[in-house]
């Protein structure tokens, strides 16, 4: 078996791959009896789970210093941190809190039986000692105000939450940040022009920073505010996670060697659109899964029933279609369908 690469620039041994796998096997096994992660999520464990929590790892795992992972759950990020750290031989100091009673032992189980060295806390969160942390994770936990109430007492460094990203007083309040303080502002998702790309909005946002910087490829291809809006007001740079995807895909696309194949999931044709135009250009077969496939399907004749679909991107559809044709780029859609009344 040759060594596997979870991300660009993260290998791990065949023992590091078998541990994982290990990890997978009881998860699964426990979960039939205890709800650690959603049913529905299992079919893409690695994607949703393991690489997922292998992200984490890769912007914080070499830092040496103490992790501490909230409402560790199925064990993600933490479990997933501390194999790899294992791996590279980094001595991080892992503690999971977790106020589930079964959780807790399930936790304690895969580090005894993958032989982890991990602190395994059962208390609430609210009842923790200050646990002076180097860097604290939390996955699908609460909302960030609570996140930030959580971080004020557990991490080493201060952390400032602006709940109104241009309230009157937020000058005041940035102004009296000391060194290595950081200010956190809420999700400009909750401010009505930030999908609008309110430029008033932008504005405002921007009026209390002297740089922008973008490190969230996954929503770069949106025209909001965050993304689009408050780069035209300050100088912006890509942050260095989002360079290295890029470097990562341009790669891809300029290979000469071998068949180039892409694939794109997702609900919208109309959120990807230009992506959609770029890969049948530059890939030689492109699979494409979730819920734009249905409006493939439904655009080649196919009946999708009440499936997931954007019927107003029907002729947008069959113009990628046919502009793949002409690039001699095949596009591969899945033909196969499970009914089934529930899911569970």
């Amino acid at each position: 078996m040759s060594d596997r690469e979870l991300l660009p620039g993260l290998d791990v041994s065949r023992e590091t791959y078998s541990r994982l796998k290990d990890y997978e096997k009881l998860l699964f096994k426990w979960n039939s009896k205890i709800n650690l992660v959603s049913k529905s999520t299992l079919s893409d464990f690695w994607g949703r789970h393991i690489l997922d929590s292998a992200q984490f790892f890769s912007l914080f795992g070499e830092k040496t210093g103490k992790w501490v992972d909230l409402g560790s759950g199925g064990g993600f990020p933490g479990l997933v941190v501390a194999i790899l750290s294992d791996e590279l031989g980094i001595p991080n100091r892992l503690s999971l809190v977790e106020a589930d009673v079964r959780k807790s032992v399930f936790l304690k189980t895969v580090c005894r039986e993958l032989g982890l060295k991990v602190d395994v806390y059962n208390n609430r969160i609210e009842e923790l000692p200050k646990m002076s942390a180097d860097v604290l994770s939390a996955r699908a936990l609460a909302p960030l105000k609570t996140l930030c109430f959580y971080a004020e007492k557990h991490l080493k460094k201060d952390i400032l939450f602006i709940e109104n990203s241009f309230e009157e007083n937020v000058k005041e309040k940035l102004q009296s940040l000391s060194n290595n303080q950081i200010a956190l502002y809420e999700n400009t998702r909750f401010h009505d022009g930030e999908e609008k790309n309110d430029q008033d909005l932008a504005m405002k946002v921007a009026q209390n920073a002297d740089y922008f910087v973008n490190d969230a490829l996954s929503v770069s291809h949106r025209s909001h505010v965050s993304t689009v809006g408050i780069a035209k007001c300050l100088p912006s740079f890509s942050g260095r996670y989002l360079e290295k995807e890029v470097l990562m895909i341009n790669k891809s696309l300029s290979t000469n060697s071998g068949e180039r194949l892409g694939i794109i999931g997702g609900s919208k044709i109309s959120t990807k659109l230009k992506v959609l135009e770029n890969l049948t250009e530059n890939v030689d077969k492109l699979f494409v899964g979730g819920g734009m496939a249905n409006t493939f399907l439904l655009a080649k004749g196919f009946k999708i029933g009440k499936s997931l679909c954007e019927r107003s991107m029907i002729n947008t559809a069959n113009n990628i279609l046919l502009n793949a044709e002409r690039n001699n780029c095949e596009i591969d859609l899945h033909f196969d369908a499970l009914v089934a009344k529930d899911m569970e």
